[in-house]
């Protein structure tokens, strides 16, 4: 189907393949239709001429619908059709649910926070000692390098190496073993 203004000539290959048809609603526009083609038929046509596709006044066309009158805006929209003149449906209540909802929210917020503190507190995490060290067993650990590295170097008598071992180990037995509470 092709649509034309009367002012613009339509030419087609094989005229009888399109047949001109008017419609009542389309005033001076030709309308040229291709019915039952078949893949072998050349549906070529030669459009010539200028002109635009008349169009009825807004006004005019709505008064003929039986739709009330509309004043036309110069700001920007327009689309397919009026916009409804029904207000939003939350305008009225809109700040009560916002206010509800933050409140909803809020306390959510710090039943969430105190639940996970006191979670915290009654589950303490263990203490791994390859992810999180100990400052004792950190101090155990520089004070024994200390004592091998004085003993290999000659700087200790070897009297004073086995009381200072003898006591590094026993407080590393103390620090190993669970606490007695």
């Amino acid at each position: 189907m092709v649509a034309a203004p009367d002012s613009i000539r339509f030419a087609a290959s094989d005229s009888a393949i399109y047949k001109p048809r008017t419609n009542s609603q389309f005033k001076k526009v030709n309308f040229f239709i291709a019915k039952n083609l078949t893949s072998r038929q050349k549906a070529t046509f030669v459009i010539s001429g200028k002109g635009e596709m008349f169009r009825e006044p807004q006004q005019a066309a709505g008064a003929a619908n039986g739709a009330p009158e509309r004043e036309e805006s110069s700001g920007p929209g327009g689309g397919l059709g009026l916009p409804t003149e029904r207000p939003d449906p939350l305008h009225s209540d809109q700040w009560l649910f916002l206010g509800i909802l933050s409140l909803f929210l809020a306390v959510a917020a710090v039943v969430v926070y105190t639940f996970t503190r006191k979670r915290k507190a009654a589950f303490p995490s263990p203490v791994d000692s390859q992810t999180q060290p100990v400052p004792l067993m950190e101090a155990l650990k520089d004070e024994m390098f200390e004592l091998e590295s004085e003993w290999l170097l000659g700087k200790m008598r070897a009297e004073d190496y086995q009381i200072a071992k003898a006591a590094l180990d026993t407080t590393l037995q103390r620090t190993l073993q669970p606490s007695r509470r």
